[in-house]
């Protein structure tokens, strides 16, 4: 009976010092910053170039005190701190196509047809380093943004080819121009991109064999003007009318995308620029034991592999997928939560309606590894409170019935971890961390970094245990053996 107590005494030991513990090593926030109070919107800049670790993060933040004036800033973070670093606000006339965050400044660009007088592009450079005055490039004509977000580009055909202009966008300083003769015969489909990272044009015209439907695309590089490689799509199961739509690089430019027709017969290929060889996507298939009709949602952010989200509603569950272009079967892995799902609310002319498209969990992909942050929305530990109870829960639970949890899962290994924030409105994936624009209890706006992969607190929480019961049962064999002694002198004093 004595080692009955005393076993039941360490399992309650055990299970005390476990949750004690697990609560104690639980991952979280490697720094936290406020951020602005009163009727302001913050959100991310998102980027390629927002996944490297090194990076500063820009931050929009929109004053909604007035709805009729374009009042946006701009702040700087440091990724190792939360230091503030620049913070700047652009002229409210003034609204920018695009955003880029760079490692050094912050590029808004405004292409010529959205300028007013419609005479040029402009470029507003915001250097992170506050001694640097923002300066606004303007250079005359219809300009693009090369992929390194370095360069400006414009083309110019002439008889029998094409000259390409280029321009830095920190200064507008001009470029040696690029010239190409010979390869570029007159064709009403021809379309054109510029790969700064890759040094190639790539000059995508209708085919002279099938002017109706075949289309071809070439890559030249740029510095020589030399014919790398002709990219040829394969039309057996397609039927195509129309010219050519568009030609573009993809990523930093390691593939290349074409586009012909007008819907419903229209085409797109795409094809690898180190080898030309075609990329040709399966189709993502249904999880094997999903019972019920699958939607699926994905991330676009890798070129090389995308994260897929299998949700389903009846009964509800959730899978995602890391899903390559020549995989043939998809693989699922089911997320490890009571996922809420809902139908997918969209906006109608009268208001709103629910659609048939199934929403409640969703993934990132970690820039450049085989790992990823899983979003879901989950019940509460509030929801779970009986009704009558509830006004008598402390403060700090969350007051909503869901509540939005991330999780870091490794696709190769299978394992799961929470990454510990909660209530996060935006999150940006980085390499090693994860940045969030989240609430705190007090509803106050922090901008917060956790580390990845997040801390796994079940080894150090059971090694706690156990020398807590250890202890436990040391301790209660020390004072039984002592009152055993104690019983024995007694005894013979008598």
């Amino acid at each position: 009976m004595r080692f009955i107590r005393r076993t039941l005494l360490c399992l309650v030991v055990g299970v005390t010092a476990f949750g004690a513990a697990g609560w104690g090593l639980k991952p979280r926030p490697t720094w936290s910053v406020p951020l602005e109070s009163g009727p302001i919107h913050e959100m991310f800049l998102s980027h390629s170039l927002a996944g490297q670790n090194h990076e500063p993060i820009w931050i929009e933040a929109n004053d909604l005190s007035d709805v009729t004036v374009d009042a946006k800033s701009y702040i700087a973070f440091d990724p190792r701190t939360g230091k503030r670093l620049r913070s700047w606000t652009k002229p409210p006339e003034w609204r920018p196509d695009s955003e880029i965050p760079d490692s050094d400044r912050l590029l808004l660009f405004r292409s010529a047809k959205e300028n007013p007088d419609g005479s040029g592009a402009e470029f507003w450079n915001v250097y992170v380093d506050p001694t640097i005055e923002p300066k606004l490039i303007r250079m005359e004509g219809e300009w693009k943004i090369a992929d390194d977000y370095i360069h400006a580009w414009r083309a110019e055909y002439v008889d029998g080819g094409l000259i390409v202009q280029r321009r830095r966008m920190s200064d507008g300083a001009a470029l040696p121009p690029i010239t190409l003769k010979g390869q570029l015969p007159d064709s009403r489909g021809r379309r054109i991109d510029y790969s700064a990272n890759q040094n190639l044009m790539a000059v995508a015209k209708a085919r002279d064999d099938d002017d109706e439907g075949g289309f071809e695309a070439i890559l030249i590089e740029a510095s020589s003007g030399r014919v790398v490689r002709t990219l040829k799509p394969d039309l057996t199961d397609k039927v195509v009318k129309g010219p050519l739509t568009s030609v573009h690089f993809g990523g930093v430019g390691e593939s290349v995308h074409l586009w012909a027709g007008v819907s419903p017969n229209f085409g797109s290929w795409e094809f690898r620029v180190s080898d030309g060889a075609p990329i040709v996507a399966h189709p993502v298939t249904p999880p094997k034991d999903a019972e019920g009709k699958v939607d699926f949602d994905y991330d676009l952010s890798d070129v090389d592999g995308q994260v897929v989200v299998a949700n389903c509603i009846e009964p509800p569950a959730s899978w995602v997928t890391l899903h390559r272009a020549d995989e043939t079967e998809t693989q699922w892995h089911r997320i490890p939560a009571a996922v809420s799902l809902e139908y997918q609310i969209v906006c109608t002319v009268g208001g709103s309606a629910k659609s048939d498209h199934v929403v409640g969990a969703m993934a990132t992909r970690i820039p450049q590894t085989d790992r990823m942050i899983v979003q879901t929305a989950e019940p509460s530990l509030t929801a779970m409170v009986p009704g009558a109870l509830k006004g008598w829960l402390p403060g700090s639970l969350p007051a909503e019935e869901k509540e939005a949890v991330c999780r870091w899962h490794d696709w190769k290994t299978g394992a799961w971890r929470d990454v510990g924030c909660r209530h996060p409105d935006y999150v940006q994936v980085r390499t090693n961390e994860l940045i969030v624009i989240a609430s705190d209890a007090k509803e106050a706006t922090v901008l917060e970094s956790y580390p990845l992969p997040p801390r796994d607190p079940k080894p150090p929480a059971i090694i706690i245990t156990a020398l807590c019961m250890a202890g436990t049962w040391w301790l209660c064999a020390r004072r039984y053996g002592r009152r055993m002694r104690l019983a024995g002198l007694t005894r013979s004093g008598r």
